[in-house]
């Protein structure tokens, strides 16, 4: 018994030095870019304290850590580090972010140092393209079989507590790709605008020739979700908008739906009214 409790301690720490010796080979270690967009989160380094108008020497000196170490650090900005091995046959790649509305870039090898302007999603300043960049996507220009270092700049004001801890979506990928995504983003919005607008269009000119009160409460859902789509697409057009007005379409949108089922299911007893209209009240 006193041997097998031996046995099993010694491979417990066998085990837990091998694992930090892995982690701690990991950790800053250069990602192998093959052409898979999927970044393991142990190649990500983390530096707190500094501002986005950081100079680049201020980040090479910087002491890199592989985890944040303050939660502050979310709504203060942080630095991300990432070393790229380009083991693939193009070197005009792209670096896309997701769920981040300020941004500033740096990107280093031996090409020279490319650097894109700070850029926040709350400046009226921005728009959807720009000189070599779609959105919060960079152009990058990577040599092949030499490494790059991707320094990224992330701070989310206001503080968001699901999107903000995502900062690890931090992807690669050829230009030409992420130029075909953008193309195809924009172009599944006007489908959808168009989609809606064509049924809205329908159902008031249906309601105006046979004065149907369901076509009417139709034609307000479907105009509410039209601004509802246009609202929650700003992040592509290019204005961020406020909350409270998102709130106040989506309670239309409720409103919409309840007089909507209300009028088509024939629901005109007392206690259903009362019902509906306390709801109607709550949402307001």
């Amino acid at each position: 018994m006193g041997r097998l409790s031996t046995l099993t301690h010694l491979i417990t720490s066998i085990t837990i030095f091998f694992s930090y010796i892995a982690g701690t080979c990991a950790f800053g270690s250069p990602y192998v870019y093959t052409g898979d967009s999927k970044i393991p989160t142990e190649h990500f380094e983390y530096l707190e304290g500094l501002d986005n108008d950081a100079p680049l020497s201020a980040l090479q000196e910087g002491d890199w850590n592989n985890k944040i170490q303050d939660i502050h650090s979310y709504y203060n900005g942080f630095w991300v580090k990432l070393a790229v091995l380009n083991q693939t046959d193009k070197s005009d790649l792209g670096i896309r972010h997701w769920t981040t509305f300020e941004k500033k870039l740096f990107a280093v090898n031996s090409k020279g140092i490319q650097e894109y302007d700070f850029l926040s999603f709350n400046d009226s300043s921005y728009n959807f393209i720009g000189i070599d960049r779609i959105q919060f996507r960079y152009r990058v220009t990577m040599p092949i079989s030499e490494i790059t270092t991707i320094y990224s700049f992330y701070r989310f004001k206001p503080l968001h507590r699901t999107l903000s801890t995502r900062h690890v979506k931090f992807g690669i990928d050829s230009w030409e790709n992420l130029q075909s995504q953008a193309f195809f983003q924009i172009m599944r919005n006007i489908f959808f605008y168009a989609i809606l607008i064509y049924l809205f269009l329908n159902s008031i000119s249906s309601f105006i020739v046979t004065r149907d009160s369901n076509y009417l409460w139709l034609s307000i859902l479907l105009s509410m979700l039209v601004f509802s789509a246009i609202y929650l697409s700003g992040y592509t057009i290019g204005f961020r908008g406020n909350p409270h007005i998102g709130q106040l379409i989506f309670s239309c949108i409720l409103i919409s739906i309840i007089q909507f089922f209300r009028n088509f299911l024939n629901l005109d007893s007392k206690i259903i009214s009362k019902l509906i209209n306390s709801l109607i009240i709550l949402q307001l």
